[in-house]
């Protein structure tokens, strides 16, 4: 746990409400429940005919999406697994809360390479969506072994950045609950590229060539190339003055880190 914490702290900061080995629920018995349902749902996706992914082009090079790429009893399984598992303790923004500070993110380090894990799944069918990512980061012996899970109410977002680059190339995120707007913009110049290395604040401002995608439950995302390291991406608290998210969303972001 040690070292976990500290690989936390290189990558995030020292964030108090985000550390792994804090999210689990009081009750267990209960996430274990939950768990199994989404695993034999899981297997049963596996089985299901007349559902196919649609994929869908995108403006930006190396931005790969597809819609539809888990089923809507997949989808609310998942999300219910989710928020029972890390989130179970988070009442919902602007409700009274006792938590200090409110917990939002949750963390998964170690190899994906297991189907039946949920996690697995997922990491599973980023590679076999034909050209989500490139043929090359496929093979890879690895494909993830980090996850980042988080949770935004209606009023939260994440403002536009670059994951950081301990991380290798192709970075796959799947959506779960409500509806959100993802924004892209492309990286110009010197400052930018500051900016977006410290995950900067949510910008007001227009800019000609952002690319703005509406992402519903079921869609996966994937970033390469120059999607990865030329384009910022995030999610504004609001869009045309109302909330991005009209409800609880969380997402789930497969990365891997560089080898050393």
């Amino acid at each position: 746990m040690e070292n976990d914490n500290s690989l936390f702290s290189e990558l995030f900061g020292d964030d108090e409400d985000s550390h792994p080995g804090e999210h689990k629920s009081e009750n267990d018995s209960v996430s274990d429940d939950i768990l199994k349902v989404l695993q034999d749902c899981i297997v049963r996706s596996k089985h299901l005919d007349g559902f196919t992914p649609l994929k869908e082009e995108t403006h930006v090079p190396g931005l790969a999406l597809y819609r539809r790429a888990l089923n809507p009893d997949l989808c609310s399984r998942y999300f219910d697994w989710l928020s029972s598992e890390y989130f179970s303790q988070t009442p919902q923004l602007g409700l009274e809360c006792s938590q200090e500070p409110r917990l939002n993110q949750g963390m998964h380090f170690g190899s994906l390479n297991d189907a039946n894990t949920p996690f697995g799944y997922l990491a599973e069918l980023s590679q076999t969506l034909q050209e989500l990512l490139p043929a090359k980061l496929c093979q890879r012996e690895v494909m993830f072994d980090q996850a980042i899970i988080n949770l935004y109410d209606a009023g939260e977002g994440i403002g536009d950045h670059i994951d950081l680059l301990r991380f290798a190339d192709g970075i796959v995120g799947f959506s779960f609950g409500s509806a959100a707007t993802m924004r892209l913009r492309p990286v110009v110049d010197a400052s930018d590229r500051e900016r977006a290395a410290h995950y900067a604040e949510e910008l007001h401002d227009t800019c000609a060539s952002e690319v703005t995608i509406r992402l519903q439950p079921g869609d996966v995302y994937a970033l390469s190339g120059d999607a990865r390291m030329q384009w910022t991406h995030g999610f504004p608290a609001f869009v045309d003055g109302a909330a991005n998210v009209s409800s609880r969303r969380i997402s789930v972001t497969l990365r891997k880190l560089q080898d050393d």
